[in-house]
């Protein structure tokens, strides 16, 4: 198969495709404490060859985790997951051999490994995709640009799953071929400007010098990526200073739990110290 570039993406060096990967390692399922690994592409395709699974539901990879407190291993939990500069894909219906060969055509154009699962069998074929990114990704930029890219794909039969940060990728097994594309890597920024545009929250009134106007400040600046019960996914104002490039915090609502009034909290070491009084302050004299 010969390599084919995607005529959208901008010319990437040889500096961008060596930027360092990060990953975490985990024996099975049960494993949920997974070991943090750091490497460029070559070191990742190594660490796969070197650790294939010895049989189905063995061996897998996800996103680094944070580590908690004083264990050097962080849980493997959305909550704990860093960005990753990789995308996983999966697919699990059962191609025919034909159609199998037309899908890993259609990746080569990207800069991927592609390999045949446990349960992949002649005109069953099952397979899945690391696919290579030109920055790391957060969770809500995962699902979307997987959606897309399983869409282009013109395929059916994809698992998302894989597109959630925590979720276990596990590894071939011994003798299933390790296809080793070195095409683009995906332009984050180009994919996730194809997404249609998400309806728009209907912000709350804002009623000046009450808890009232914290949902409303956020939703009004486009920073409320998810919206829950008891706890909002808020965009973290002081994002900008986080170092591994997540964005997310959370914005309780009033409860007896604190005093009838909104909460703040940012997992975030650049963080630790902010809470809702620097929310008020942040936002004194805006609302």
């Amino acid at each position: 198969m010969t390599n084919s570039t995607d005529s959208s993406s901008k010319e990437q060096t040889s500096d961008d495709k060596n930027k360092p990967l990060t990953w975490s390692f985990g024996l099975d399922i049960f494993d949920n404490r997974p070991i943090n690994y750091r490497g460029d592409k070559e070191g990742l395709k190594s660490f796969i060859d070197d650790n294939r699974a010895p049989y189905k539901g063995k061996h897998y990879i996800t996103s680094a985790m944070l580590p908690e407190g004083t264990r050097a291993r962080g849980k493997r939990s959305k909550e704990n997951a860093l960005p990753r500069g990789w995308l996983a894909f999966d697919m699990d219906g059962n191609l025919t051999d034909s159609d199998f060969v037309q899908a890993v055509c259609w990746f080569e154009r990207f800069d991927c490994f592609i390999y045949e699962t446990a349960s992949s069998k002649k005109n069953a074929r099952r397979f899945r995709v690391l696919l290579l990114l030109s920055r790391p990704i957060v969770e809500i930029e995962a699902k979307t640009i997987g959606e897309l890219v399983q869409k282009a794909s013109g395929f059916e039969g994809w698992d998302s799953s894989t597109h959630r940060c925590a979720q276990p990728v596990f590894l071939p097994p011994a003798g299933n071929e390790l296809i080793d594309f070195r095409g683009q890597l995906l332009n984050v920024e180009e994919w996730l400007a194809k997404a249609p545009p998400k309806p728009r929250i209907k912000p709350r009134r804002l009623l000046p010098q009450t808890a009232e106007n914290i949902f409303g400040w956020f939703a009004n600046n486009g920073m409320v990526l998810s919206v829950g019960g008891a706890m909002h996914k808020v965009v973290c104002p002081w994002s900008n200073l986080h170092s591994d490039g997540r964005v997310e915090a959370a914005l309780f609502e009033p409860s007896n739990e604190n005093n009838l009034a909104y909460g703040f909290k940012c997992l975030h070491a650049h963080c630790v110290d902010k809470g809702i009084k620097d929310i008020y302050r942040l936002i004194k004299g805006v609302v």
